[in-house]
């Protein structure tokens, strides 16, 4: 089980035009809550705060975030055991591929 808490999102959005900016502004809210709603649908999310603002003046957008993820000893097991064979298995076939590249470079002298 995975739990995602205390999440705390900050972005000022700026692009030095009004009409930027706007559009902009929507990008930064449309990108913001539609992550917070998949998260939330596939995980338990707690939000705290969700700041978003848009500052019609400035050249650059500030954007910060910072979350806690809790993950339960079965779930971390779980990761880590799923990761070692996807590492495992591409070393596997990156070397299957190598030996299968060079038979067909033999046989290609030969021939």
């Amino acid at each position: 089980r995975v739990r995602v808490t205390d999440v705390y999102v900050d972005c000022t959005v700026g692009a030095g035009d009004a009409a930027a900016s706007a559009i902009l502004y929507g990008v930064y809210c449309t990108a913001v809550y539609s992550v917070l709603t998949w998260l939330d649908c596939i995980m338990r999310l707690s939000v705290k705060e969700v700041n978003m603002e848009v500052d019609f003046q400035r050249e650059n957008s500030d954007n910060f975030c910072c979350f806690k993820v809790k993950l339960s000893l079965g779930t971390m097991l779980g990761c880590i055991l799923w990761l070692t064979c996807r590492v495992v298995k591409l070393v596997f076939t990156q070397k299957q591929k190598k030996s299968v590249n060079k038979v067909q470079r033999k046989v290609k002298k030969v021939a």
